[in-house]
C-alpha cells in the first residue's frame, strides 16, 4: 500500500508507470549521447528496445519508426558521412604518403 503511492503520485496506475519508464529512457538515452561512449545507432536501437521490453510500445509502434522519412534521411546522412570520412582519410594518408615519397628519384639510374 505505501509503494502504490509516492510523493503524491499514483505507482497502481499503468498509464502512470508507462510515463515514468518513458522519462526515465529519455533521460538515460539523452545522457549516452551526450558522452558519446557507444554509438549513436546502438543507443537508438537499445531505447526502442526498452520501451518495447517493458510494453511501454508495441512491436508495430517500434517498428514504424524505421519507414519515417526522416529516420531514412538520417540514415542516409550516416551513410554520406562514412563515406566523406574513408576519402578524407584516404587523401590524408596519401598525402602523408606522398610527402615521404617526394625526395627526388633518379631514374633510370646512371
Amino acid at each position: 500500500m505505501f509503494l502504490s503511492t509516492i510523493a503524491g503520485i499514483n505507482l497502481s496506475d499503468p498509464q502512470t508507470v508507462k510515463v515514468i519508464i518513458t522519462l526515465a529512457t529519455f533521460a538515460a538515452t539523452i545522457v549516452a549521447f551526450m558522452f558519446s561512449k557507444v554509438r549513436s545507432d546502438i543507443i537508438a536501437l537499445c531505447s526502442t528496445a526498452m520501451l518495447l521490453a517493458t510494453g511501454v510500445i508495441d512491436s508495430k509502434e517500434a517498428l514504424a519508426g524505421f519507414s519515417n522519412s526522416a529516420v531514412i534521411m538520417m540514415v542516409g546522412l550516416f551513410v554520406v558521412g562514412g563515406a566523406v570520412f574513408s576519402i578524407l582519410q584516404a587523401q590524408t594518408r596519401s598525402a602523408c604518403f606522398s610527402s615521404l615519397c617526394s625526395s627526388p628519384l633518379s631514374w633510370p639510374p646512371s
